[in-house]
């Protein structure tokens, strides 16, 4: 028997996640940011900067075949960030995800790889805590799952089924709290959760960013 393509726990918990993180983007669409004096640790006024991402992520699959256990694994990413007024800027990724799922009864384990980048448009809001920046955008990767197989109750193989290709397009809703370091280089810790649009991958990631 088809078993449904998302628990409503699962569901209920994205659903939920999204609007909160909306809530607190919500002041883009409704006020623009205010450009203060620049404080101390501030990060510097730059035009361009490049970076690297290191944290970890929580994976969820919405396999056609069954239920999947989310997995939390390490991400890595390149970063780009462009200036385009004192308090607005473009955020950009390049990341690669790779992690497994265990199978179980129900629980179809896979192995999971994920190729894609993002695109955010953020404003900074100097007058909220760590004076954060915060914006929203769009991700699209090309993903591929391996090794789909469920396990019987003795741990032995029960079924296997094909691997599966398929393409994501993703909400992407973001907040980076950054600051001077040294000799311009700017540290801070990135918040981001990506909703499928199209696709069955949902991530949401907490982070360390260096950008110089």
């Amino acid at each position: 028997m088809a078993q449904p393509r998302t628990p409503p726990g699962r569901a209920a918990f994205g659903g939920g996640l999204a609007i909160r993180i909306l809530a607190c983007a919500a002041p883009l669409c409704l006020a623009p940011a205010v450009a203060d004096a620049a404080a101390i640790g501030e990060i510097p006024e730059k035009g361009l900067q490049g970076g690297l991402l290191a944290g970890v992520s929580h994976g969820d699959v919405d396999d056609p075949d069954g239920a999947v256990d989310a997995e939390i694994y390490l991400r890595l990413a390149l970063l780009g960030a462009a200036r385009l007024q004192a308090n607005r800027r473009l955020l950009g990724e390049i990341f690669y995800h790779r992690y497994d799922t265990d199978p179980g009864g129900r629980a179809v384990g896979q192995d999971v790889r994920r190729v894609g980048a993002a695109l955010s448009y953020q404003a900074k809001f100097p007058r909220w805590p760590l004076a954060p920046w915060a914006g929203a955008g769009l991700a699209y990767s090309s993903d591929r799952f391996e090794e789909r197989v469920t396990v019987a109750a003795d741990g032995f193989l029960d079924r296997r089924f094909p691997d599966r290709d398929d393409n994501t397009l993703a909400l992407v809703l973001n907040a980076t709290a950054q600051r001077a370091w040294i000799r311009g280089w700017d540290v801070g810790i990135h918040v981001q959760y990506e909703q499928p649009v199209s696709g069955d991958a949902t991530t949401f990631t907490v982070a360390a960013v260096l950008l110089f």
